[in-house]
């Protein structure tokens, strides 16, 4: 299921928790090889559909689950890990 609202928060909470860039969203961006534009545009809901290359580097730059911003972003979906056992 798409929720990108939680998407952008789930990224805006990564920028946080990051000492090395204490909330400095440019800082992240710059870190990440994206444009700032792009990433305030994942934090404000501005992408209908995110770029998965993007998420990916903010991810590994931001230590984020990566599964996590793809399922938010509607590109996996949600599975119920006690359904599975």
């Amino acid at each position: 299921m798409k929720d990108l609202n939680a998407l952008g928060q789930y990224i805006t909470e990564l920028i946080l928790k990051d000492q090395r860039i204490a909330g400095n969203c440019n800082e992240a961006a710059r870190l990440a090889g994206v444009s700032a534009a792009e990433l305030f545009s994942l934090r404000h809901n501005k992408r209908q559909k995110p770029n998965p290359n993007i998420m990916f580097k903010l991810s590994q730059t931001l230590s984020g689950d990566y599964e996590r911003m793809l399922t938010l972003a509607g590109y996996l979906k949600e599975i119920n890990k006690e359904s599975v056992t």
